[in-house]
């Protein structure tokens, strides 16, 4: 079952990765970085898990209208 079809809220690191259409390891080297380009997670033990309404805003958050993307270049 894909991680677009499963109702789930709590998604694991590879679930998060597919929903946001990149790898576990870059969300690694996100977290990593601590440079705040991060989505929210919480550490339980050795595994980490992302809320998906969070991965959402956190997209959300980082988009920019056309007309601010056209001011930029």
């Amino acid at each position: 079952m894909s991680v677009f079809e499963t109702p789930r809220e709590i998604l694991t690191e590879s679930e998060a990765a597919e929903l946001l259409g990149c790898t576990p390891i870059a969300l690694r080297l996100r977290r990593a970085r601590h440079s705040g380009a991060c989505p929210p997670y919480a550490r339980r033990g050795r595994r980490i898990y992302y809320m998906r309404t969070a991965l959402l805003e956190w997209v959300t958050a980082g988009m920019e209208s056309p007309v601010a993307a056209q001011r930029k270049s």
